[in-house]
């Protein structure tokens, strides 16, 4: 499902502004906000006791804490890898050609950074070339990167363009 955005600019002349919103599950956005504004969730495995599970799976916090509470190593989160990163940004530009990345923050996980690798990498590649990555970094982890997206989304719906949200 593509963002689609119409914002009125000189008399009836209307201008389409379209960009596809991606984060990383660390900025903890429900299922709900995540459909109610099309934000795009990358994949992230929690790994437990050697047994990685996809964060996007549905799992709440009490099944977290009881993976903390009964494993015999503490879980650990791997952040979306670089490969990941070239994968998933070649499925969205499929949909899109405008991708607005915004990652948790950088210190805590490296998916910033892997972001960042995938972009630079598609960019060199022909068939991609057209295709604009913005990685953000929030510098903030958990809520504020929701609440973050959360305005993207809002200023998309505004019909701002990717370089203003």
């Amino acid at each position: 499902m593509q963002a689609l955005c119409f914002c009125a600019s000189h008399g009836d002349q209307r201008t389409l502004v379209a960009v596809i919103i991606v984060t990383n599950p660390g900025s903890n956005l429900t299922a709900d906000e995540v459909r109610e504004h099309d934000i795009r969730l990358t994949p992230q495995q929690i790994v437990v006791d050697g047994e990685a599970h996809d964060t996007r799976g549905g799992f709440t916090f009490a099944d977290i804490d009881r993976w903390v509470q009964s494993a015999k190593q503490h879980p650990h989160v791997v952040g979306t890898t670089a490969s990941e990163f070239v994968q998933y940004f070649q499925r969205l530009a499929q949909e899109d050609s405008e991708i607005l990345a915004v990652m948790t923050s950088r210190k805590i996980i490296g998916s910033h950074d892997a972001a960042l690798v995938a972009a630079n990498t598609l960019k060199a590649h022909p068939r991609f070339a057209h295709v604009r990555i913005l990685v953000a970094a929030s510098g903030v982890t958990d809520g504020a990167t929701g609440m973050a997206c959360i305005l993207a989304s809002k200023a998309r719906r505004a019909g701002q363009p990717v370089e203003a949200i």
